[in-house]
């Protein structure tokens, strides 16, 4: 990764709006993955990224766990990653689970 992406990667990061407008626009239902890759999101900002979101549920409140990486990533490993993940929070957070 040269300099430069290095520096659009930290300064998403630090782009709460961007952040929380990505996770917002790719909202799954639970039990569902989305991947949306470069122009797919509609921001100039994210053109050379993809995006995987997976969504959980707690009770009733649902949230969302993603992953922001470049648009060539290992998405057959990492796709059923951030699915597990959800899957594992929905679990573990659920009014069964006991710790």
């Amino acid at each position: 990764m040269n300099p430069k992406d290095f520096r659009s990667v930290i300064e998403l990061i630090n782009n709460e709006d961007i952040i929380v407008h990505v996770l917002k626009k790719n909202e799954a239902r639970p039990n569902e993955t989305k991947v949306t890759i470069g122009e797919e999101h509609g921001d100039e900002k994210l053109r050379n990224y993809s995006v995987v979101t997976s969504s959980y549920s707690i009770g009733e409140v649902i949230g969302s766990v993603g992953l922001i990486g470049p648009t060539r990533m290992a998405y057959a490993r990492l796709v059923p990653l951030v699915a597990y993940v959800a899957k594992t929070i929905s679990v573990m957070y659920s009014s069964g689970a006991r710790g």
